[in-house]
């Protein structure tokens, strides 16, 4: 198999699991509010595993952190107009 049809497999599978995750938040609570705790364990996971994988930890996943932010912002910009 091709290293980019490889990849393709493997982020659709992340996906698939990224949506089960979602689901399965749902599923404990429809108070969406709540959510926020759970997304903050997802990030203290990540840092985790970034600490033990990353040899330039913590810049790294402060910059993912600083993109994230941009990302969320720019997301409720857009949502509140």
């Amino acid at each position: 198999m091709q290293p980019t049809l490889i990849q393709e497999r493997t982020n659709q599978e992340l996906q698939t699991l990224i949506n089960e995750v979602c689901q399965a938040m749902d599923d404990s609570t429809h108070n969406v509010q709540s959510w926020a705790e759970h997304i903050t364990n997802l990030l203290d996971c990540l840092e985790f595993h970034a600490m033990a994988n990353d040899p330039n930890h913590p810049e790294q996943f402060e910059r993912m952190l600083a993109r994230l932010e941009e990302q969320i912002a720019a997301r409720l910009r857009h949502r509140s107009r």
